[in-house]
């Protein structure tokens, strides 16, 4: 029998889109799901698109540079200032706490 798995990246905060991919994906008879990075930043959902990739069954996430930014802080200089308050958005809505349920995550290339 040979395994069957998905690929979702890129949730940026948005939970209506990573429920719909998400919910896709349970009909297909997928074993694994790996998300490939940027599970927070930009979006206004990111404790609950965490939860989410966190709770999911099978699910394998990676980090991307929001990911990054968000356990370990912003590189200076050189960040656009969007991505900034994005960062500080999204680290000012989630307990610090959800720092060490991140930090372990492989980071992705680049």
């Amino acid at each position: 029998m040979s395994t069957r798995i998905a690929v979702i990246t890129d949730a940026h905060a948005n939970l209506p889109v990573l429920d719909a991919a998400l919910a896709a994906i349970r009909g297909d008879g997928v074993s694994a799901v790996y998300h490939t990075g940027d599970a927070i930043g930009i979006g206004p959902f990111p404790a609950e698109v965490l939860d989410r990739l966190l709770h999911e069954p099978g699910m394998r996430p990676v980090m991307g540079n929001h990911d990054v930014w968000f356990v370990f802080g912003l590189p200076s200089p050189g960040r656009p200032g969007w991505a900034r308050e994005s960062t500080r958005t999204s680290a000012g809505s989630m307990p610090s706490s959800t720092r060490r349920c991140v930090r372990p995550w492989q980071p992705g290339p680049g």
